[in-house]
């Protein structure tokens, strides 16, 4: 079987927001999961229907996803089956289609950079969560490839955050 060529378009940066800010903690604390809006960023040159088609694809293989995503959209999974009457493709629609365009870039490694560059940016506000009321904590559910390193409240930059 001979493999699919996808189209190359204009690289872009892309978040996926999960917003459970109007769930009430105690529900969302049965599944390990906090009233948050949870983060996933990414950067991508093919089209966003095949990007949201790998994405689903990927979480429900386990295949290429890291840890931490793998276990929010596990969880995330399980608080819609069980909380909601919601059909299979109102389901999949919340988990797999949330794609949305931060920014286009002319080369897919000035994508990737603004893409480390904005995951660093949601782990700060990460960071300031236990400063925050409940309904505006963040998550960012990965945090491969960002350009800072948090440890004991210190912050160190890998490289100079967005470029100029």
């Amino acid at each position: 079987m001979k493999k699919k060529e996808l189209k190359k378009i204009t690289p872009y940066c892309y978040k996926r927001v999960f917003d459970l800010t109007m769930f009430p903690q105690e529900l969302l604390k049965c599944y390990g999961l906090e009233p948050a809006k949870y983060y996933y960023i990414g950067s991508s040159n093919i089209s966003v229907n095949e990007r949201n088609s790998r994405w689903k694809s990927h979480v429900v293989a386990g295949y290429h996803i890291g840890k931490n995503v793998l276990d929010f959209m596990n969880k995330y999974k399980t608080f819609l089956e069980e909380q909601n009457d919601m059909s299979n493709e109102e389901i999949d629609k919340l988990l797999f289609d949330t794609l949305e365009v931060v920014s286009k870039h002319q080369l897919i490694e000035n994508a990737k950079k603004f893409e480390s560059d904005l995951i660093a940016h949601y782990q700060m506000l990460q960071a300031i969560n236990e400063t925050q009321s409940i309904k505006d904590r963040i998550f960012i559910i990965n945090s491969h490839g960002s350009s800072v390193k948090i440890k004991d409240n210190k912050v160190k930059f890998k490289r100079k955050l967005f470029l100029n």
